[in-house]
Formats: C-alpha cells, sequence, structure tokens
C-alpha cells in the first residue's frame, strides 16, 4: 500500500540518519525504484497505481521460490541471493518465501543488488493483482512528505522534483475553493476532505520547505493548519474532530486518536503545530498543540496511543523546556 511505503521509507531514512549504517541508505532508493515501477506519476503529478492487465492474488505474484530465483539469476547468483534474503527450499513464511535480510548492518553485495533488478523484470511478467485507482489526499500527503524527506537526506533531486510536482497536483486537483477534497480518479475530485488529509498535506508540505527553501510550501502548510483548527477544532473540549464543521450532520463527530496502520490525524496535526510554533514563531500553534495533545492523551507518554503522539509528547517537553529556559 502506499501508505506502508511513505511510512516505511522514512523509517528508514531517520534510522540511516542516526546510525550511519550504508545499508539501511540503500532500502530507501530501491523502495523508490520498485513504487516508481509500479506506480505512475499523472500528467498532474499525482501517485497512483498502474492499471492492473489482469487479476491474480497477491500470493502468486509477490512470492518465489528458491528454485525459481536460481533458474532466473544462475545457480551461484541464486544461492548467494537466497542466502542474503533468507530464501529457503521450505519457505521462510507459511511455506513460502518473502524477501527479507535477517543479519542486519550487512550491505547487499553487487551481485545481490543485480539479482533484485532481475527478480523484480522477472515478476513483472507476472500477472497482477487488482489494484485500487483511487488518488487519496492523505496518502498523497505522506507520500509526499516521504519524498521531499529522501531527497533531503540522500541530496536526490529528482525525488525531490517529484515532491514539488505532487505538491502541485494536490493544490491544484484535490482542492477546491482553497478546502482540501478527499478523493480523486480519472480528473475528478470530490469529498470533503477529513483532519487526516489537512494534517498530513499540511506536514508533508513543512518537509519539502525545510529541504528546498521555497516559502510557498511553508505558507501553505500554515494556511491548511489555520483552517484545521478553524474547521476541525473542538472549542469546548480540546482536540480535532474527524469531519469540518460544513460537513453533512453525523450521529456522532468522532475524534481519531488512535494511530493505526497510519497515525491519526489529531496525533499528526499536533505534529504540524509544533513544527509552524517553531518555524513561524507564532506561539498560538504551540497552544494549540499542547490543548490538543492533552485532550487526547498524549501528553502522558505512557497513554499515548501510537509512535507519533510519543514524538509529539517529546517535542512537547522540549517546548516546555526551551520557554521555562527563556523564562529564567
Amino acid at each position: 500500500m502506499l501508505y506502508d511505503n511513505a511510512q516505511l521509507i522514512r523509517v528508514y531514512l531517520h534510522a540511516y540518519q542516526l546510525t550511519g549504517e550504508e545499508f539501511l541508505s540503500v532500502s530507501p532508493p530501491s523502495a523508490w525504484n520498485i513504487l516508481n515501477a509500479r506506480c505512475s506519476m499523472s500528467q498532474a503529478g499525482s501517485i497512483r497505481h498502474k492499471t492492473p492487465i489482469a487479476r491474480a492474488s497477491k500470493e502468486s505474484f509477490l512470492y518465489g521460490s528458491r528454485r525459481e530465483i536460481k533458474q532466473i539469476l544462475g545457480d551461484d547468483a541464486g544461492a548467494e541471493f537466497c542466502a542474503y534474503f533468507d530464501v529457503s527450499k521450505n519457505g521462510n513464511f507459511e511455506g513460502e518465501n518473502i524477501l527479507n535480510v535477517k543479519t542486519l548492518g550487512t550491505s547487499p553485495s553487487d551481485c545481490v543488488r543485480e539479482g533484485i533488478h532481475k527478480l523484480f523484470a522477472a515478476r513483472e511478467q507476472r500477472i497482477k493483482p487488482f489494484r485500487d485507482e483511487k488518488v487519496l489526499t492523505a496518502w498523497n500527503g505522506l507520500m509526499l512528505g516521504a519524498f521531499a524527506d529522501a531527497a533531503g537526506v540522500l541530496g536526490n533531486k529528482e525525488y525531490l522534483q517529484i515532491a514539488r510536482s505532487n505538491a502541485e497536483f494536490i493544490k491544484r486537483e484535490l482542492s477546491r475553493d482553497g478546502r482540501l477534497l478527499r478523493t480523486w480518479k480519472d480528473g475528478t475530485a470530490k469529498l470533503n476532505g477529513y483532519i487526516e488529509d489537512y494534517a498530513n498535506v499540511a506536514d508533508g508540505l513543512i518537509e519539502l520547505f525545510q529541504v528546498s527553501g521555497e516559502f510557498e510550501h511553508l505558507i501553505e502548510a500554515q494556511r491548511l493548519t489555520d483552517l484545521m483548527i478553524t474547521e476541525f477544532w473542538d472549542a469546548d473540549n480540546g482536540g480535532f474532530f474527524f469531519t469540518s464543521n460544513d460537513h453533512e450532520e453525523l450521529v456522532v463527530r468522532n475524534k481519531d486518536f488512535y494511530d493505526n496502520a497510519t497515525p491519526s490525524g489529531n496525533s499528526v496535526a499536533a505534529d504540524v503545530l509544533l513544527k509552524l510554533a517553531k518555524l513561524t514563531g507564532d506561539a498560538k500553534y504551540e497552544r494549540f498543540a499542547i490543548t490538543g495533545a492533552e485532550a487526547c492523551g498524549f501528553a502522558d507518554p505512557a497513554s499515548s496511543a501510537g509512535i507519533r503522539p510519543i514524538v509529539v509528547c517529546s517535542r512537547i517537553s522540549s517546548s516546555r523546556n526551551e520557554r521555562d529556559r527563556r523564562c529564567r
């Protein structure tokens, strides 16, 4: 899924920054190559899957046997490849083989790198499983941040240009009257955006600004954040509702606090607010971030509902410490 790739790539990038381990810096480019091959950039710059040629199960498309790998790469190269990626005769997952590196810290050899390209080319000849063709705003916001992050960490200008194109697409095609829409397909965008759409796009734009230095992205991130506060903020209890003030009336207008496969809108929004407070010097963003975090339980790391809230807790703590030092 697009959101899996976006988050995993940033995990690899940040781990590489912390450890300096080369094998971690290799992982994101490999993922980009696969993503770029399996996804197409439309004329507008959105990230969407290519149209499948036929239906097939994910298992038949993704899995590969040791015998098949050796047939494609040859006995010697195949054996080295299988040893590196833990491919066995009996399989490493429910009788099948999923490529994974068991010994962390080891970079692939040239032989293994070449094998990756050959096997990917061979896999592309298989019948592909059905894929959803919709473009979702929140997921594109996640990938926008990932492309921008990779551009900065790896110094790759191509990734930076993809991030710029994606940001332009969101602004042009996934917006109406200055407001974000939820989904786009075949040239048509529809449905009001949710808090996660605004938060993830704003976060991606902030990352793009920090890498490119282009203030237009910071200005747009700030505009979307102000809209979040105007349209989604719970003035009585704090935190952000999932739907906007002018959304169709629901039986219950809920708030999403918990990180699941994707980070919750409230945790990303709190992170965005803290970043904007630092970048713009406007203290109101910090106040909203702290109030929202306390309302959602993020202020206590022991009760945090995921990884992103813990990051928010850390940033709130740092912000408070810095404010205390200024007051002394």
